[in-house]
């Protein structure tokens, strides 16, 4: 009898050893994962900046925006271009993924403003767009 239940001491013993170094409490315990997130990355906008001699659909342009870090998505931020009747000038849908997007500009009134384009990882870039009225005003005349 007192030797069964030294055989059942030993036999537990070691198998709560196992356990233990199982479940990580041994001396050889898994590092924690300390996971530290990926840099944003850069954002490049070809052109950075642009003038348009009108408005409407025929002046658009197509902006470029290059990333050093790939990104599932960009975002456009109206910044000081406005919006609705208003706007300056207006932004299609951004395409594109990786580390190339590019999104349609078109001008639709005169003056100037910038909008930043970002990652949801934190890179941004801003671009700045001028669109001139694209009439000629004649004020003088001579013989």
């Amino acid at each position: 009898m007192v030797s069964e239940r030294l055989l059942l001491r030993a036999a537990f013993g070691a198998l709560a050893s196992v356990l233990i170094a199982g479940c990580g409490g041994g001396a050889n315990t898994p590092p924690f994962p300390t996971g530290t997130p990926a840099p944003p990355g850069t954002l490049t906008a070809t052109p950075s900046s642009i003038t348009f001699s009108g408005t409407g659909a025929a002046y658009a342009q197509t902006v470029t925006v290059t990333s050093t870090a790939a990104a599932s998505s960009v975002a456009v931020d109206i910044g000081s271009c406005g919006s609705g009747s208003s706007a300056i000038v207006t932004f299609s849908t951004p395409s594109g993924s990786g580390l190339t997007f590019s999104d349609v500009v078109t001008p639709q009134n005169p003056g100037s403003c910038s909008a930043t384009v970002s990652t949801s990882s934190g890179a941004s870039v801003t671009v700045r767009f001028t669109v001139n009225s694209g009439s000629v005003t004649v004020s003088g005349r001579h013989r």
